[in-house]
């Protein structure tokens, strides 16, 4: 994925079963607002179907208290997106 410049807009979406992603923010902080919308692992796999996640209202909540803005719903697979 492309750098990004602070205060840009911009989504991702993953388009496979499974994805492994290496994510660097600078400056640091994103990690807090990945941590306060995430839950303890009960083990190192993966959590089991139907696990818990915090809600919309929740993340925006949580994305607020971390100064980051939602601009539109999710993208979905039949969304074609710029790729540069």
């Amino acid at each position: 994925m492309p750098q990004r410049p602070l205060g840009v807009p911009h989504t991702t979406r993953v388009e496979s079963s499974t994805a492994h992603v290496l994510v660097l923010s600078t400056p640091a902080g994103l990690e807090r607002m990945v941590r306060d919308a995430s839950l303890p692992a009960a083990a190192r796999l993966l959590p089991p179907e139907g696990t818990a996640r915090p809600s919309p209202e929740q993340l925006e909540q949580i994305f607020r208290a971390h100064g980051q803005v939602n601009l539109g719903p999710p993208l979905t697979a039949s969304e074609d997106t710029a790729t540069s």
